[in-house]
């Protein structure tokens, strides 16, 4: 495989329905891959397709949100490859935008469910950017791209804690870009709407993902592919002027500033 990345090692933290997308495109663009998932089996089984297509991946287990384990998947990628040039950091704790009926307004929030989820999608993006800032200072410089979610802006009303959660992404990206600039780092954040991928269409109707595609000016879903091309251009030198952005692909479902 060769591509725009050919030569770079790169971390998917998050191998799920849009991880497993992104570790592929950036494997078939030439990266060498390090995914890592709280389900080592399926981080496993994405490393198995990139090898079976003749890319380079290794796959390891990952609790993003514990500082060990984080550590234990830079050290694997800079053992392993010799150093690391990426990190795209995608894991989320789902359970809360998905609770199964409960409420998700501010009255009804299970403090339970948003102090898990602030745990994965606030402290762990905090601390695997810890974790991998000193790896890619060494390599001379590299990016850390955030998968970040719409809902952070719409004001959903039934997603309240989830957007709650994943809002501190925002000023952490900004910083990193800030404070490490100068050091050769960029950090940007992808604001994803609706990305449908095997574990949604299991959960939602055909009705809900209608809605959806109806509600965006192009008037059809997003794939993880369109998440996993704007991480490619990210991580790759076409996009080394690019830093503290966010980038929406939502096919203009929520345009802003």
């Amino acid at each position: 495989m060769a591509g725009r990345l050919e030569g770079k090692v790169i971390i998917v933290a998050g191998a799920g329905g849009i991880g497993s997308g992104i570790a592929n495109y950036l494997a078939d663009e030439g990266a060498t891959i390090v995914v890592g998932d709280i389900n080592g089996d399926g981080a496993e089984r994405v490393a198995q397709e990139i090898v079976s297509r003749g890319g380079t991946a290794v796959a390891t287990a990952l609790d993003g949100a514990d500082e060990a384990s984080a550590a234990e998947i830079v050290a694997l990628a800079v053992s392993r490859f010799g150093g690391l040039d990426g990190i795209h950091i995608n894991f989320a704790s789902l359970d809360i935008a998905r609770p199964n009926g409960k409420p998700t307004d501010v009255l009804g929030q299970d403090l339970d469910d948003y102090d898990a989820a602030m745990r994965v999608n606030a402290r762990g993006y905090l601390v695997c950017t810890r974790a991998a800032i000193p790896a890619l200072v060494r390599r001379g410089g590299g990016s850390i791209v955030y998968t970040a979610t719409n809902s952070i802006y719409n004001g959903a009303a039934d997603l309240m804690g989830y957007a709650m959660s994943k809002a501190p992404i925002l000023p952490l990206m900004r910083h990193v870009a800030t404070r490490h600039g100068a050091e050769g780092i960029r950090a940007n954040a992808i604001s994803p709407g609706l990305i449908v991928h095997a574990d949604l269409e299991a959960v939602l109707s055909e009705e809900h993902l209608t809605g959806y595609a109806n509600a965006a000016p192009v008037k059809r879903l997003g794939r993880p592919r369109h998440i996993a091309a704007v991480s490619a251009l990210l991580m790759s030198d076409d996009g080394d002027f690019i830093t503290g952005q966010v980038i929406a692909v939502d096919g203009g479902a929520f345009m802003r500033p």
